[in-house]
């Protein structure tokens, strides 16, 4: 998951006609509504998406890279490349508000699992308008 600048918007559609995706992940149920139903390939790269998002970001994940981050098990610069892209947008996060958005939990640590969420809808979202224009 790369962070990306760009987010993309679904029409909205009336209710009786949208298709909804409900699965946990990142310590959330992660709900995606959409206009019409989804193609099986289409959800299966989008639920994949957010279970590569769960395994490496959760901070509940025992033994998950951002577990090991967290406790000082494992750097986050010796952590893989993914994780050093969220990591570094988040500090950039932090130095562009001044530390009003910070990725770390009142006890301090590390948490990018809010983060790494917004990325998976965006990844999700990009998923979904590249299988409407086709």
């Amino acid at each position: 998951m790369t962070p990306t600048s760009t987010a993309a918007v679904l029409r909205p559609a009336r209710e009786d006609h949208l298709a909804r995706l409900r699965f946990p992940a990142l310590g959330a149920v992660v709900t995606l509504t959409t206009p019409a139903a989804v193609a099986p390939t289409v959800e299966a790269a989008i639920r994949g998406v957010f279970q590569d998002a769960d395994q490496r970001f959760s901070p509940w994940r025992r033994g998950g890279e951002a577990q090991r981050v967290a406790c000082g098990a494992l750097s986050a610069r010796d952590a893989s490349p993914e994780f050093r892209a969220v990591y570094d947008l988040a500090t950039a996060w932090r130095f562009r508000t001044r530390n009003a958005w910070t990725p770390r939990r009142r006890d301090g640590r590390l948490d990018l699992a809010g983060l790494a969420r917004f990325l998976a809808f965006e990844e999700a979202s990009g998923l979904l308008t590249r299988r409407r224009q086709r």
